[in-house]
């Protein structure tokens, strides 16, 4: 049997992205007090994803970031 994960951070209205390509929303909250910033399995969660999925702007977006998050990870680009 295949099973397939996905992890997507996503607004309370469906959103993913702003209307103008932004995602500042995911950034700058402190870590949640009594929880180490790691706390919410997203590394533990990696190490069973086999390959990436994403859309072109995605994808246009995490190549300027610099490092390629997803070391030893097929990527697929739709």
């Amino acid at each position: 049997m295949t099973l397939f994960h996905c992890h997507i951070a996503v607004s309370l209205d469906g959103m993913i992205a702003r209307a103008d390509g932004g995602f500042s929303w995911l950034e700058g909250y402190p870590p949640l007090e009594g929880y180490p910033p790691e706390s919410f399995g997203i590394a533990a969660f990696m190490t069973r994803v086999d390959a990436v999925l994403m859309g072109r702007a995605t994808y246009d977006v995490i190549r300027g970031f610099g490092d390629w998050p997803y070391p030893g990870k097929p990527a697929w680009v739709v």
